[in-house]
């Protein structure tokens, strides 16, 4: 091994150490993480992928983590701890393809591993309990496998991969080949996953008919593609009977989201400080500049693949969840392409003005950006709410409270009874209970609610009120409000006005005290006749201490 060689290794296992440790400071389970696990647990108790017992809805939208998790559940694993391991591997995997992608390329492997392991929101998504880092290994992989299928070095034909039983075709057409697979695993794991996958196939077809690659290679990549897509669709739709999750008819695009969805772009362009990566990218084509490590093409694909993306998350309307989790999927891609423009730019300076100067000018450009992405780190350790957005801090403050309410419904109400939310999670999943969605996203029947004046993405739906006042579930939580003292308790539910006194003449408004420490409270709607027994079992429960 060359001494260059084992600098890498060194370099890289430190920027793998330095990248798990930015991620366990900010390790965290969110509430939608839980959805996925009462799906997984149903599955694998053999009732189906189904949020309540018997009835068909796709309310997930990560199908193969949906799975994944099933198998740990059914191997006797807990998925709120395995969940946390199993992103982060998948992260810390994605990093060392970004680290060995670069350092095929020709790039500096330490620079790009810096862009993306000092980043709040990779870090920050690496767990969540949610699919978003198993996304972003998937499509990362899919993207940078495509390049080198295309070609490994920046002055090398794409036709190199016509000729497969060449040494020099051989490589090139497996990473080609492997690149359908991992595009494909990725629209498994989410259902916006078609988008990319999709935009690499028309830049496969495309240099198809201009003859750059084989006919026979461009049909075996779109055929590896289509065998991994094809059937899930087909088996969604005879089993939930449509092509499309539950989750796309709440949190539909349309133009009259595109407004919230440029801002949250726009936040999170400031927040992740990706104008640091922006800035170079943006001075490197305008000088035009030989983009060091990558061709033409490659910027091309990646073009590709982000730009429509890009355009797809502004028309949603963006999210409302800790540093921005529908942005982290191609936060790899961009470090990669500025990790690239960073290398040029420091080439032309080194030429004009010395290559020490370059050094600093580079390195310390890196350091500012490291330094503002760990203070963002640290601010979202607080707890606070701007806007629609939530910190990592309120997220965990939440879980708490909402996996507290569970635990106590489990123990105070009947296995018969029924609970309507809006938190489908958390409180579900350690409850039992069956569930109703109010915001829809796990309801079989979704004519039965109404449009909302929420701007907050995938809440927008609200259950009609005739429903709740003719079918009154045992027990109406709404939007759990956890106070420290009974005297300021409210039932947080969005009800109109001519419905409200109806709705609630049903229920007796009570305070219930939550388990564990610190004492905390919640207001909740007991149903009248079942009000007295519930009570009753949560003042036993109280008499028995902690």
């Amino acid at each position: 091994m060359s001494l260059s060689s084992k600098a890498a290794g060194v370099i890289g296992a430190a920027l793998l150490a330095l990248g798990l440790a930015h991620i366990l400071y900010l390790r965290f389970l969110y509430d939608d993480a839980f959805i996925t696990f009462r799906y997984a647990e149903n599955f694998a108790r053999g009732l189906g992928l189904v949020y309540n017992a018997g009835e068909r809805v796709e309310g997930y939208s990560n199908f193969l983590w949906t799975l994944l998790m099933s198998g740990v559940i059914a191997a006797g694993g807990r998925p709120e701890a395995s969940s946390l391991v199993l992103g982060a591997g998948f992260a810390l995997a994605t990093l060392l393809l970004v680290l060995l992608a670069a350092r095929g390329r020709g790039l500096d492997s330490s620079q790009a591993g810096v862009l993306l392991a000092a980043n709040s929101g990779w870090a920050t998504w690496a767990t969540g309990g949610l699919e978003t880092a198993m996304f972003t290994a998937f499509l990362t992989a899919g993207a940078i496998l495509l390049g080198f299928g295309l070609g490994a070095d920046p002055g090398e034909d794409p036709r190199a991969i016509v000729a497969p039983g060449s040494p020099r075709g051989r490589r090139p057409l497996r990473a080609f080949l492997l690149s359908a697979v991992a595009f494909g695993l990725a629209s498994l794991t989410r259902p916006d996953g078609l988008l990319p996958t999709c935009c690499a196939a028309i830049v496969v077809v495309v240099l198809a008919l201009k003859r750059q690659i084989a006919a026979r290679h461009a049909a075996a990549w779109l055929a590896v593609v289509l065998g991994c897509v094809a059937p899930h669709l087909l088996w969604r739709l005879s089993y939930y009977g449509h092509l499309f999750p539950n989750t796309l008819a709440v949190k539909t695009p349309g133009l009259d989201r595109l407004g919230y969805g440029i801002a949250y772009l726009w936040r999170a362009f400031l927040d992740l400080n990706l104008y640091l990566l922006a800035l170079p990218i943006a001075l490197a084509a305008l000088l035009r500049l030989r983009w060091l490590g990558l061709r033409r093409l490659d910027l091309v694909l990646i073009a590709s693949i982000l730009g429509p993306y890009l355009v797809y998350l502004a028309s949603t309307g963006g999210d409302f969840m800790p540093a921005y989790r529908y942005v982290a999927p191609i936060l790899p891609l961009v470090a990669l392409a500025a990790a690239a423009a960073v290398g040029s730019l420091g080439e032309a300076l080194g030429a004009r003005a010395g290559r020490g100067v370059a050094r600093v000018a580079v390195w310390g450009l890196l350091a500012l950006y490291t330094a503002l992405n760990l203070r963002h780190s640290r601010l979202e350790q607080k707890v606070w709410v701007r806007g629609e957005v939530v910190s990592v801090g309120w997220a965990r403050r939440e879980m708490d409270e909402w996996t507290r309410i569970g635990d106590l419904l489990r123990r105070i109400a009947l296995p018969t009874d029924t609970l309507a939310t809006t938190a489908g999670g958390a409180i579900p999943y350690r409850s039992g209970l069956y569930t109703i969605d109010l915001h829809g996203i796990n309801a079989p029947d979704l004519s039965r609610y109404r449009r909302r004046s929420s701007e907050r993405p995938g809440h927008m739906l609200y259950l009609d009120e005739r429903w709740l006042d003719q079918r009154p579930p045992q027990i109406l939580l709404g939007h759990p409000l956890v106070h420290p003292t009974a005297a300021s308790l409210a039932l947080g539910l969005d009800l109109r006005p001519e419905w409200h006194d109806r709705v609630l003449s049903h229920y007796e408004l009570v305070g219930l005290t939550l388990m564990g420490r610190p004492t905390r409270f919640v207001g909740c709607g007991l149903r009248r006749d079942v009000a007295d027994r519930i009570l009753e079992a949560g003042r036993r429960l109280r008499s028995q201490g902690p």
